[in-house]
């Protein structure tokens, strides 16, 4: 990774921590992997922030409805929905000089951490498809979500499964999916149909990349 992209681009190394139930007796138990994170550039060209769900202070106060705080020394309210808050309670804030802001719901809890938690596939799940290097597609699409804006183009030049490429496909973007292996386009397509309810037909090439 450093050959192919320098050293000094390296950003995060980023850790994917699962369960896994098996036993040993001789060493820790391997849960995670590591993942690389590279720029293409001096700063990440494009890095978008992930939210998770909201937090549980966050769904009482989008019960409430309001926020009351301080910025600058000064009393404050964040209304998020105006349609809950009785008119008296808000006359009283008037009188007791607060300042009163609309703000936008928030997204959630913004997920920045470089230990992502994501179950690993099990023998069970249903996406897998018995490639023996598949990863799970909430892991691979969180990669594309935090390194990609609409109608970029992805390129994953070892695609397997193209969960990458479902990824993409899923968040608009354009992709390049590339796979020695023979059966990789009936794979995609089969994972397009049955993933995203989607015929797909792309443009299959055999030449060397």
């Amino acid at each position: 990774m450093d050959c192919i992209f320098g050293e000094d681009l390296f950003r995060n190394e980023i850790v994917w921590w699962y369960e896994k139930w098996t036993d040993t007796s001789r060493f820790f138990q391997r849960n995670h992997d590591i993942v690389l994170f590279y720029a293409n550039g001096p700063a990440a060209k494009t890095f978008t922030k992930l939210y998770g769900s909201l937090t549980d202070r966050q769904v009482a106060l989008m019960k409430t409805g309001y926020n009351l705080g301080s910025s600058g020394g000064k009393d404050i309210v964040r209304v998020y929905d105006r349609s809950k808050i009785p008119q008296s309670t808000i006359n009283g804030w008037k009188a007791a000089n607060r300042a009163i802001y609309d703000v936008p719901t928030p997204k959630g809890k913004a997920m920045l951490p470089s230990v992502w938690p994501i179950p690993v596939l099990n023998s069970q799940a249903k996406e897998r498809t018995g490639y023996p290097t598949q990863k799970p597609h909430a892991l691979l699409h969180r990669v594309v979500s935090a390194s990609s804006n609409k109608n970029d183009m992805i390129l994953d030049p070892f695609c397997g499964c193209a969960t990458i490429c479902i990824a993409a496909e899923e968040l608009q973007c354009q992709w390049i999916g590339i796979d020695i292996g023979e059966k990789a386009t009936e794979l995609a397509q089969m994972r397009m149909r049955e993933h995203l309810g989607m015929l797909y037909d792309g443009n299959h090439r055999t030449d060397i990349p």
